[in-house]
């Protein structure tokens, strides 16, 4: 079995009866309750003889967009069970000069729905601290000290959804 769109489906079938004349926002609903049944089914314990196991959702790539400014992460799991995380913010986007850019890199440790870093910057003054709490609707991040460390107004904090 095989999720097409309509277009796809309409020149797999040869025929248009797939197309309901749907509205776009049908549409997204529709795919959003099939994204949480496909996530529903493959978040549970999964069981091959003896080894147990949970399918991990945390790796993938999320993007927030804004108006003026934009981010994106890319979260991947390590072979050590830890994760890398990278990323770009954005300020700035429709600056004349171009926007003030940010790049976020670090392995961190997935405990319950979050990973938490920090990083001491100006000889151990001060400290940057970052959140990632992963839900079924993407990721929220949330920072202390962000000010200045990545560019004038570049941030990572907001809501991500999760593109893949």
């Amino acid at each position: 079995m095989a999720f097409l769109c309509f277009d796809h489906h309409d020149q797999y079938d040869s025929s248009t009866r797939q197309s309901k004349n749907f509205t776009p926002l049908e549409v997204k609903h529709f795919r959003s309750e099939l994204h949480a049944a496909i996530q529903l089914a493959f978040g549970a314990q999964v069981q091959f003889g003896e080894v147990k196991g949970i399918v991990d959702f945390v790796p993938g790539h999320y993007i927030r967009a804004g108006e003026y400014e934009s981010a994106e992460l890319k979260v991947q799991r390590l072979l050590d069970g830890r994760y890398h995380v990278t990323g770009t913010a954005l300020w700035g986007t429709h600056r004349e000069y171009g926007p003030n850019i940010g790049d976020l890199d670090f392995i961190g440790e997935l405990h319950g729905e979050t990973i938490e870093y920090r990083w001491s910057y100006l000889g151990d003054d001060k400290e940057y601290h970052v959140w990632l709490k992963f839900s079924e609707d993407g990721l929220t991040v949330t920072e202390e000290n962000w000010l200045g460390i990545f560019g004038m107004n570049v941030t990572f904090t907001g809501q991500y959804d999760k593109a893949t």
